[in-house]
Order: structure tokens, then sequence, then C-alpha cells
């Protein structure tokens, strides 16, 4: 992926962390996202995680996407 890209997805990636920050603000970030989270730098399945948290009013760790992940699946 080029640098513009990954620029743009960096971008999206960071309004929808704020936009679930916002949604879950009685919530610590410690209580939001999982220890390992800031680690991954696949932008495009965060957004994906966030939007689906958001979207179910769940944490990203309750989420099928996330569990995919933790699970290997892809």
């Amino acid at each position: 992926m080029n640098n513009d890209m990954n620029d743009k997805l960096f971008e999206l990636y960071t309004l929808a962390e704020l936009s679930y920050k916002k949604h879950f603000s009685n919530l610590s970030d410690d209580e939001l996202f999982p220890s390992n989270w800031y680690g991954n730098k696949n932008y495009q399945k965060k957004i994906e995680i966030i939007c689906e948290a958001i979207k179910t009013n769940t944490l990203i760790v309750n989420t099928k996407s996330y569990l995919d992940i933790t699970e290997g699946v892809k």
C-alpha cells in the first residue's frame, strides 16, 4: 500500500477511534482497547472493528471481527 493511502487510512482510523471513545465515554482507554491494539498497524481492519463495536454497542474485544483475528480466522 502506498504512503498516501496509508496516511488516509490512518486519518480515518483516528476519526473512528475518537468516535469510539466518545461512544463509550464512561470507560478508560485501558478498558476500551486490548493490550496489543496499538502494536497493530492494519488501519483498515481496525476501522472495521471499531465500526462494528459502535454499531453493536460492544467493546472491541467482544466484536466478531476482533475475535476472528485473535482466533486466526481470515
